[in-house]
């Protein structure tokens, strides 16, 4: 059940939540223009992320506080 933490104004749960891997975000890398983001290395993902085996550098987010959204072990 979602926590507090990721629950929104309406009541419901914000995760899982698909998108990017984590990355920098291209209005912190000098002269990038949108859409030029970049990749964290592997090691620096945070727990609550796991890669999509389908589509590299891409994956899902659960809530770090609860879980809520994680993906089931396979």
């Amino acid at each position: 059940m979602a926590c507090e933490m990721c629950t929104d104004t309406d009541g419901n749960s914000c995760f899982p939540d698909y998108g990017p891997a984590p990355h920098t975000c291209f209005y912190k890398i000098p002269g990038a223009a949108i859409g030029q983001s970049v990749t964290l290395p592997r090691d620096q993902w945070p727990d609550n992320f796991q890669e999509d085996p389908e589509v590299p550098g891409c994956g899902t987010y659960w809530c770090s506080h609860c879980g809520e959204g994680k993906p089931e072990a396979a």
